[in-house]
């Protein structure tokens, strides 16, 4: 009980999906209000609020450390989600899955995450095959489960 812990809290940019969307919020915004929660890490959604992702302009990694050392944050997880239905006429094959979630891996490591959250649909198979590039490119990837 007298044991203390260092628990960093980090808060995912998900929860200004709505005023990210609407624009009532730029990228910087939800930065910058993660920060002023007192929270030590940041989850960002690359789909969603990166443009390109995830092959973005290199200048945003710039602007993205920037706001990092700016707001005194740590990029803590990269959510991403390996869509195997992005055809209507066809599912993607493992070769182009695989291709996917090396390139995932590869943004996490220039944004600066240890981390990248799969979503419950991302099929083991890939996962599995894709274990040696999270080594190669120092990424864990852990399983959201729904």
């Amino acid at each position: 009980m007298g044991q203390e812990h260092n628990v960093k809290r980090s808060v995912s940019l998900y929860s200004f999906q709505e005023e990210y969307l609407y624009k009532k919020m730029t990228l910087e915004d939800c930065i910058a209000a993660t920060s002023k929660m007192g929270a030590k890490g940041v989850e960002i959604i690359g789909d969603q609020m990166i443009h390109g992702s995830p092959f973005p302009e290199e200048s945003f990694y710039e602007k993205w450390h920037g706001w990092m050392n700016t707001y005194h944050l740590e990029p803590a997880c990269n959510d991403i989600f390996i869509n195997t239905s992005l055809y209507k006429n066809r599912k993607l094959t493992d070769a182009e899955c695989i291709e996917m979630m090396i390139n995932e891996l590869k943004h996490a490591n220039k944004l600066g995450c240890k981390v990248v959250r799969l979503v419950s649909k991302s099929p083991y198979e890939i996962i599995s095959r894709c274990l040696p590039y999270a080594e190669k490119y120092d990424v864990a990837m852990a399983l959201s489960i729904v």
